[in-house]
């Protein structure tokens, strides 16, 4: 859905549903996202045009710790001041800082809403994403998924990097 700025007259709704498309966050990582939402309007405000709006998503994630696919819903406001040569704006309106709105820019006076959408998807990702906050990750001897099997593998006591001072100590009788 494409809103063109020249064509708001007074306040513009709008209510876009899409999906599935696979987001890449990287050579490694990608991002499921079945299905998303953005509902909200555009009017023409004192600073140029306003978009406010409520993105609701389904995520598919890959722990960062251990792995292992999760689902997550984000849920998340949108407020951003159209920016357009074409609409009467050259840059960021007078007064706009970046406490009171965030700028997008809207190319030919036009806001392709679907692109929108995914751009604040990837701003509203985790940074570290984790399927639950006490997900205990992967041993680093076999491997296994500590969340799911309780390994036999022995465990270091301590920093492994201090092994040599712990040899040392043991050789020296220093307590």
């Amino acid at each position: 859905m494409i809103i063109d700025l020249e064509q708001v007259r007074g306040e513009v709704g709008f209510d876009l549903t899409f999906g599935p498309r696979e987001l890449d966050r990287g050579p490694l990582e990608r991002i499921e996202l079945p299905e998303a939402r953005i509902t909200g309007s555009v009017r023409r405000g004192p600073r140029g045009f306003e978009l406010e709006a409520r993105l609701t998503a389904q995520l598919g994630l890959a722990c960062s710790r251990c792995l292992a696919p999760y689902a997550e819903t984000l849920s998340t406001a949108v407020a951003l001041v159209l920016v357009s040569a074409a609409g009467g704006l050259d840059g960021p309106p007078d007064g706009a800082d970046d406490d009171d709105a965030e700028c997008y820019d809207a190319p030919g006076g036009k806001v392709e809403l679907e692109a929108l959408a995914v751009e604040q998807v990837y701003l509203s990702l985790p940074a570290k994403p984790l399927c639950r906050d006490d997900c205990r990750g992967l041993c680093p001897t076999c491997g296994g998924n500590r969340n799911r099997i309780e390994c036999a593998c022995r465990r270091e006591a301590g920093d492994p990097r201090f092994l040599p001072l712990r040899e040392f100590k043991g050789k020296n009788g220093a307590s």
